[in-house]
């Protein structure tokens, strides 16, 4: 059986439907845009490609692309609008759905919030969600762990408050005679949400492959890349490394955007070095010579810069509610602490500040740990799970 798969953007480094692909069962993939299947060439998205995916598999969506490039623009002139997300989820849905007229002996194997349309017109019994992010229901008990949830108005995740998002949500879990999803925290959420737990397989994101040489050598720096939102927890985060203050360390802080009741936190935080959204040869470089990654979410599908940052040789902190749990590594490789818990968080940091000081942190080991769970094997898991 071939498969149709869909959704918007580069999610994932395109490991789903390169995993099909490598075995010649992708049938198509939609998408808004895949360098090379589009007459029209966008040098700024020139990385919106994979070796392992035929441009001629590839269904681009225009419709869904002309959106996001008009809101970036936007942004550029200092006159932002609000992310067209309904628009561009629901031209890529019908897109898919076209396919699944055109292609009705086709498996689908669509992500969340793309799959609506098709699930409710397709004839084939497999109709296969891929859950990347977790559902409604157990995002708001999430955020209700969190200590701080009142020190300011934070701004409200989207699946919390949208009653569409959580409509789509239910036609799609309704419809799916199977699950896939990459953390056990995503997994929880489905039950919460009652799907059986026997159509759901769990499939940890898999870590890019590691440089030919990784430093030992490191930086008294922990990183956070990520959204400055409550949802990945940098409040807490800045609460904990207060507490801790570590001599000679820094908290550098990546934030590709920043709620604005974050910034006065932030602004009263000594020891951080905080910056927008940087190229990726800076980000790469960051990971190479700080000491650990910090991703306290209280929120999180998984979170790919965790095997960015394993796979470069840093160490790592994270809450239970992120993909660390699913990659099982011991301290002081990785250092699992429960979500909203801020004195928690600080025992963490002060442990591996002492690993480090004591030299017991080896980054040549935790780029081994990353081969061992490189995207390769995440794609052999896709295939087994859905027995391809």
């Amino acid at each position: 059986m071939k498969y149709i798969v869909g959704f918007n953007r580069d999610r994932d480094n395109y490991q789903v439907p390169a995993a099909l692909a490598e075995v010649d069962a992708l049938g198509v993939f939609v998408t808004d845009y895949y360098a090379g299947a589009s007459s029209v060439r966008l040098r700024r998205l020139a990385h919106r490609f994979s070796p392992l995916i035929d441009k001629s598999l590839v269904h681009g969506v225009p419709k869904s692309l002309l959106p996001q490039l008009f809101h970036e623009a936007s942004k550029r002139l200092s006159r932002p609008t609000k992310f067209p997300s309904r628009k561009i989820d629901a031209a890529i849905a019908a897109a898919i759905a076209r396919e699944v007229e055109r292609r009705p002996d086709d498996g689908l194997l669509i992500y969340s919030n793309y799959a609506w349309m098709a699930f409710q017109k397709a004839v084939t019994p497999t109709k296969i969600l891929f859950q990347y992010h977790p559902g409604g229901e157990i995002i708001r008990e999430a955020m209700a762990a969190d200590e701080l949830r009142d020190l300011r108005p934070w701004q409200q995740e989207v699946e919390e408050i949208d009653p569409y998002r959580a409509e789509i949500e239910r036609i799609e879990l309704d419809l799916a005679t199977g699950v896939l999803c990459a953390s056990d925290f995503t997994a929880r959420g489905l039950s919460m949400s009652g799907v059986p737990p026997e159509i759901v397989h769990v499939v940890p994101y898999g870590c890019p492959r590691p440089p030919v040489e990784v430093s030992q050598k490191r930086e008294r720096t922990l990183l956070f890349v990520g959204q400055g939102v409550q949802r990945k927890g940098l409040h807490l985060l800045l609460e904990a490394w207060q507490r801790v203050r570590p001599r000679g360390w820094t908290l550098r802080l990546v934030c590709s955007r920043l709620d604005p009741a974050m910034q006065d936190l932030l602004d009263r935080t000594p020891g951080v070095v905080a910056s927008g959204a940087i190229a990726n040869a800076e980000l790469t470089r960051l990971y190479a010579t700080s000491s650990a990654l910090v991703l306290p979410s209280l929120v999180e599908g998984f979170g790919l810069v965790l095997g960015e940052a394993l796979a470069n040789g840093c160490s790592l902190i994270a809450s239970r509610n992120t993909g660390l749990v699913d990659y099982a590594l011991d301290s002081p490789v990785a250092y699992v602490v429960a979500p909203g818990r801020i004195e928690e968080l600080a025992s963490a940091i002060a442990s591996h500040v002492a690993s480090h000081e004591a030299g017991n942190v080896d980054p040549r080991q935790n780029s081994r740990h990353a081969e061992e769970r490189s995207w390769s094997v995440f794609r052999s898991r896709i295939r087994a799970a859905l027995s391809v």
